[in-house]
């Protein structure tokens, strides 16, 4: 099957794609938009070549805010850092200065339960302070840096489907109004304390502030003030090691500096160290992402494996969120600052952007999808962004600038991207064509999914169609690739009949000359005939006298 082209569906194409870009522009505090290369020069390797952002059709647009009245809370939520959300859609919320964690249910609607504090042999606690709140199979796990521990709670699953408060095992009722979220507390599963790093650190100070656990209930943790990487933790809480320090980032001149440096001045020079990470998340297949603090653009986003190798594949620029931090009016004038991240199935990540507000979003091959986002004091808009979670294909940001979650709902163009996305992952290029094809009609500049029509094209040996969409994607490298195979194949039409001219203009040369030989072998017959008839002419004269 060939992507049919024509000059109705272009026009059309690109009437749609402004239609989608006015209307998802309608009552929304931003400009959705997308990055491209115009240069056709292939990897973007500066500010400059990054700075061509081009107007999108919105990807995601603005549902709701859930604020604390919306969620029926008497006490106001009080600066909440982070939130996680359940297989069944549920959503927890750290409500850190109150240190309490509000769940919510899968209908956004309001707050079903608060959790007050947890119970302990030896006593229990609070959330005070609470930080990083990571969900795996209904056990909540807590980051408590105040307290120096981290602390997992069970959710029970009736509680989870949304069943009836009472009599459950493990839980308290502290207090239950009708028409107010329930107050319990539950009981500790599991309580981590400062594990014991003596062999490989003189002090070590525990403030856990983001983690992950694995099926096998092992803990990553990102630990504020620790630079070699994350502390990983077995399931009897013992310290195992830490796995994918940042490497050391330094300017061109803190290089210059060193290399001019004797010995003992490089020793001085304590003060440079690796880079912090500041949030993670893990996918399906065991895979973390981590995002980090610093300016080091290359390494902003990590995919780590088990023995803590980056495996992220980056595509034609870094994956550091903003890529033109000083072009446009009104920016910032900064890089980006990456505060959280959140993977779906499909290799799909998200990235928190905390200083613009903005949501970025890649697929596998480090291909930015869209971006959408902002900061103002408009609906759809941020405050202080702090955390960012899918959501029953929904995405979510809490702002503890606002005290609310904010709900953002994919649209006609979001859902063909992510769709496409998807697919391509699962089932390779060919179960993906119609929907690449979708969003090409949807959104005509999409340099992603020409790239990816291109691939298809180029599997199905149709080589000038993807020659087409290569150069449409920027993708120079492909694109000659593609061209090298259709001029093969032109050659390979074209060969027989040079061979065939060829051939007939030597058989024409070969008849000429054999004509010519001929006539001038009965030139030479003739000239041969006359000399002998002219000397027996001679010799009968000579007889006669």
């Amino acid at each position: 099957m060939k992507i049919r082209k024509n000059a109705g569906r272009a026009a059309a194409a690109l009437l749609l794609g402004a239609v989608l870009c006015m209307q998802a522009a309608a009552g929304q505090p931003y400009t959705d938009y997308e990055y491209t290369t115009d240069n056709y020069n292939g990897m973007v390797t500066s500010d400059k070549d990054m700075a061509n952002a081009k107007p999108a059709p919105a990807a995601f647009v603005y549902e709701d805010s859930l604020n604390s009245a919306d969620l029926g809370l008497d006490v106001p939520l009080n600066t909440p850092e982070d939130f996680t959300c359940d297989e069944e859609g549920n959503v927890y919320i750290m409500d850190t200065l109150n240190g309490r964690i509000v769940m919510v249910g899968s209908d956004l609607a309001a707050a079903r339960f608060v959790i007050t504090g947890y119970t302990a042999e030896g006593g229990g606690g609070t959330f005070e302070g609470g930080r990083g709140l990571f969900e795996r199979e209904g056990r909540l796990y807590v980051c408590l840096p105040t307290a120096k521990r981290i602390v997992a709670v069970d959710i029970p699953a009736s509680l989870r489907g949304g069943g009836d408060i009472a009599g459950q095992e493990g839980m308290t009722v502290v207090s239950q109004e009708e028409g107010r979220p329930a107050e319990i507390t539950l009981r500790a599963s599991r309580i981590v304390d400062s594990p014991d790093l003596s062999a490989v650190k003189d002090s070590f100070d525990f403030k856990p502030t983001k983690l992950v656990a694995d099926r096998s209930d092992r803990l990553y943790v990102v630990v504020e003030g620790v630079f070699d990487g994350l502390l990983t933790i077995d399931s009897d809480n013992e310290f195992i090691g830490f796995v994918g320090a940042n490497r050391i980032t330094m300017s061109a001149l803190d290089l210059l500096w060193r290399s001019l440096s004797t010995d003992a001045q490089i020793e001085k020079q304590e003060d440079t160290v690796p880079v912090e990470f500041n949030s993670l998340t893990i996918d399906s297949e065991g895979f973390i992402y981590t995002t980090a603090k610093g300016n080091d653009s290359e390494n902003l986003v990590r995919r780590l494996n088990l023995i803590g190798n980056d495996v992220l594949v980056r595509g034609a620029s870094y994956i550091k969120g903003e890529l033109s931090p000083l072009v446009e009016e009104g920016n910032p004038g900064s890089p980006s600052n990456l505060v959280d991240i959140d993977v779906i199935d499909g290799g799909i990540y998200t990235c928190l952007d905390n200083i613009r507000g903005k949501v970025f979003t890649y697929n596998s091959e480090g291909d930015l999808l869209f971006v959408f986002g902002g900061i103002s004091a408009q609906r759809g808009a941020f405050n202080v962004p702090t955390a960012v979670e899918w959501n029953q294909g929904n995405i979510l940001v809490l702002d503890k600038g606002n005290n609310e979650l904010v709900v953002f709902r994919p649209t006609e163009y979001g859902s063909a991207v992510i769709n496409a996305t998807v697919t391509q992952y699962t089932g390779g290029y060919g179960a993906s064509w119609e929907l690449w094809d979708k969003v090409i009609t949807l959104n005509p500049h999409n340099q992603v999914a020409h790239r990816n029509v291109g691939k298809l094209q180029y599997d199905q040996g149709n080589y000038q169609e993807a020659m087409e969409h290569f150069e449409l994607g920027n993708s120079p490298e492909l694109y000659s690739k593609a061209f090298a195979k259709q001029r093969k194949i032109d050659a390979e039409k074209v060969i027989p009949w040079v061979v065939g001219a060829v051939l007939s203009l030597l058989g024409v040369f070969l008849a000429v000359q054999a004509v010519l030989a001929l006539r001038r072998s009965r030139e030479r017959w003739r000239f041969f005939r006359e000399e002998a008839r002219k000397y027996k002419e001679r010799n009968r004269n000579t007889t006669r006298k």
